[in-house]
């Protein structure tokens, strides 16, 4: 006899979950300098394709950007993660970090 409510409000439920997890799982920085753009560029060129040295020359970047407190502490973290993942081999992984990176960035 609860047949009727039910369907409604296990809809309503998803579709709060949904838009939680839409809004909740973008875990990525907010980039804050056009340098740290023109970063995720050289990260996500670097990763495509799989290229050590264009990785070295991001991760030197970013050593200078740190150095001057052009990015933020998150943007660091994101970077040296996704630079590392590179570096022991997994780049498609994190050319797909990179790109999500980017994509965080169009709000």
């Amino acid at each position: 006899m609860l047949s009727k409510p039910w369907p409604g409000f296990i809809n309503a439920v998803l579709g709060v979950l949904v838009m939680l997890m839409l809004v909740g799982c973008n875990t990525q920085p907010q980039a804050t300098t056009a340098e740290s753009m023109e970063l995720i560029k050289q990260v996500y060129t670097a990763c495509n394709t799989k290229n050590m040295e264009r990785l070295e020359k991001a991760e030197a970047k970013l050593k200078t950007l740190v150095d001057q407190q052009v990015i933020s502490e998150d943007e660091r973290v994101e970077f040296e993660s996704i630079i590392a993942q590179a570096r022991a081999g997994q780049w498609e992984e994190a050319q797909s970090r990179a790109l999500s990176f980017a994509e965080a960035q169009v709000r």
